[in-house]
């Protein structure tokens, strides 16, 4: 998962999440906090539908809101 670099707007660090439901009530895993703009999610399953959303925080932890939902199907077959 990669997002925008927010640092012009004051962001330090990033939250990810990624759930298998648009409600981020199940199947729920994170990055924690990070300072960079991208984190890799493993463990995906063929065929599932992924929800990803970020949200990030100031020096003073200040947080944003979450982030539009985004959401892809895991592929595993080959190219």
């Amino acid at each position: 998962m990669v997002w925008s670099d927010e640092s012009g707007s004051g962001a330090t660090e990033y939250y990810a999440e990624r759930a298998i439901d648009a409600g981020f009530t199940a199947g729920l895993a994170n990055s924690g906090w990070i300072v960079g703009t991208a984190h890799d999610f493993t463990g995906l399953a063929d065929a599932q539908i992924y929800y990803y959303r970020v949200k990030a925080r100031d020096a003073a932890l200040n947080e944003s809101v979450w982030s539009n939902v985004e959401s892809s199907t895991q592929d595993a077959t080959a190219p």
